[in-house]
Order: structure tokens, then sequence, then C-alpha cells
């Protein structure tokens, strides 16, 4: 999130600064800058996803860490939304596979 915040810092900064140094009144310059700006945006974010790939040099247990980081997210959504509409089979649902996904990880790292 930290790296995604920076090149939308620096994306706003190149956009501000084009927009003053532009003229204001001519509106199709203006939208052209937007667009401009959504430009270097989306490139910056790609670029800062790649750095914080090679800073990573993600070995083969970063890529197992992202998986189960995104597992906790959706076991979390799940168990939430079960708990509020009483559907005690998700919960059952979310608990097993949890322990599932634990057990599959200890047999991975005794590999």
């Amino acid at each position: 999130a930290f790296f995604w915040l920076v090149s939308l810092l620096l994306a706003s900064l190149v956009w501000f600064v084009s927009v003053q140094l532009s003229d204001r009144e001519d509106a199709r310059l203006q939208r052209g800058l937007l667009l401009f700006g959504a430009s270097v945006s989306v490139l910056l974010q790609e670029t800062f996803r790649f750095a914080y790939f090679k800073l990573l040099n993600p070995p083969p247990a970063a890529f197992l860490t992202m998986a189960l980081v995104l597992l906790h997210t959706f076991w979390g959504v799940i168990f939430f939304d079960a708990c509020e509409r009483r559907r005690f089979w998700c919960l059952g649902l979310v608990v097993a596979t949890h322990l599932l996904t634990s057990g599959l990880v200890s047999a991975l790292k005794n590999l």
C-alpha cells in the first residue's frame, strides 16, 4: 500500500505541475492533461508494483504468504457474513478449509 500511495503522490505532482504550467482557460488542453495524468498514474503504479516485486525477490515462501493473506481475507468476509445471516454451515466451511490449509502448509514445509 505504501508503494501505491507513493506512486499516486508522484502522479498527482506531475499532473499538478502540468496544470499549473498550462493555460487553464483551454478546456481541451485541460481534458488532455487529465488523460495524461491518468496515464502517468497507471504507468507509475505498475512501475512501483514491479519495483516492489523485485524488492521482495519472491521465494516460494513469499508466494505462499501472499496466498494465505488472501485466504484470511476471504475467510474473514465469509465468517462475518455467516454470523450475520446465521448460516452455520458456512462457519463450518471456513473452519474446515482453514484447518485443511494449515495442514497442507505444514506438510509443504516438511518437504
